[in-house]
């Protein structure tokens, strides 16, 4: 694992603190499944994704640590507020960065480009924050309706916890 993972916060009632927490609870340590795409997980850290992470050393804290370079940090989910950093941050670690800023650049009605940027920054912040996070965790609905069925459900339950911590925090 490179130096950039040795920086950053660990969780707690930071912005990033409180996402990274979420995702943790909804990972678990390990997962092994032949049938998931993600094919075999640490700390949700999948080896199809990150083929560079030893996934025997990860520790928690470690992928703490990669979550917050990897994925807070790319996405730049501390410059957007917090209901819609935390379902970026959820998403990207689900789906990737490009396919998590796309569903939440067709909620916002903005252009489609899957990069984070100014636009997309300035969007969200203006937003209607409750019904930009219903119409992105909609749209990853839809998506999870194609999993196999082993794994649909599951991703249902994460979406409307993603939801209930979203605003409840």
């Amino acid at each position: 694992m490179s130096e950039a993972y040795h920086t950053g916060s660990a969780p707690g009632t930071t912005a990033f603190g409180r996402a990274v927490a979420f995702v943790l609870s909804r990972e678990g340590e390990w997962s092994d499944d032949p049938a998931d795409p993600g094919s075999r997980t640490r700390f949700g850290v999948s080896s199809r994704a990150h083929p560079d992470v030893d996934l025997e050393a990860l520790t928690r804290e470690r992928a703490i640590l990669f979550y917050r370079a990897a994925y807070w940090d790319k996405a730049k989910c501390d410059q957007l507020p917090w209901p819609l950093a935390l379902v970026l941050f959820d998403g990207a670690v689900n789906h990737g960065i490009i396919p998590a800023t796309r569903f939440l650049q067709q909620a916002l009605h903005i252009e489609v480009d899957g990069v984070v940027g100014p636009e997309t920054i300035a969007a969200a912040r203006s937003a209607p924050a409750l019904d930009v996070v219903a119409e992105t965790l909609a749209r990853r609905a839809v998506l999870y309706a194609t999993l196999h069925e082993r794994f649909r459900l599951g991703q249902y339950r994460r979406l409307f916890a993603l939801h209930h911590t979203a605003f409840n925090l």
